[in-house]
């Protein structure tokens, strides 16, 4: 059986290296795993996480998965941050002060399309999905540019006197016995 693995890793490498669907620099996602290809070798490849752990990646489970390759034809990546602002803000104010911050990013692309979307009517909050594209092999990874808009966006909001909501609860209580309601303060 270890012959056999052995085997199979070896004829998936010779395939990987002849075909070349995955090159190191490639940011891959296979297994549960995602990380950038640092070496192929005929037996399995290196992937270095976000955290700088690099794991042995047998070439036969890039033939036997479903594998993503982030950066195949581009580096651009979409994402996305969410935030809520309390019902009775001024919603296209809202729209056009999310847009101006990501107009204030460096380093989010000018030249994809940006979208600022209302897009749920939530139990506590108006809820806006801002959409935007990064190079995800720039100097700054994806989660610190997510990072970066949500204290600009709430800088922003407050400045503005813009809420960003939080979860709220009306309780109601029920005076059916006819008991009276006794409060204290200690």
């Amino acid at each position: 059986f270890g012959t056999q693995t052995l085997l199979k890793n070896l004829i998936s490498g010779l395939m990987m290296l002849l075909e070349r669907p995955f090159k190191p620099g490639d940011t891959v996602e296979v297994g549960g795993l995602r990380g950038t290809i640092v070496d192929m070798s005929v037996r399995a490849a290196v992937l270095r996480d976000i955290n700088g752990i690099d794991t042995l990646v047998p070439n036969s489970t890039f033939l036997e998965q479903n594998v993503t390759n982030w950066t195949y034809s581009s580096s651009l990546v979409r994402q996305n941050v969410q935030v809520g602002v309390a019902y009775g803000s001024d919603v296209r104010l809202v729209a056009r002060l999310l847009e101006d911050v990501l107009q204030q990013h460096g380093h989010i692309d000018k030249q994809q399309k940006k979208e600022i979307l209302l897009e749920d009517f939530g139990a506590d909050a108006l809820v806006f999905g801002v959409y935007y594209w990064v190079d995800i092999n720039g100097p700054m990874t994806g989660r610190q540019i997510a990072s970066d808009l949500r204290f600009m966006i709430e800088a922003t909001l407050r400045k503005h006197n813009i809420t960003i909501s939080f979860p709220q609860r009306d309780v109601h209580i029920d005076f059916a016995d006819g008991e009276p309601l006794r409060v204290a303060l200690q």
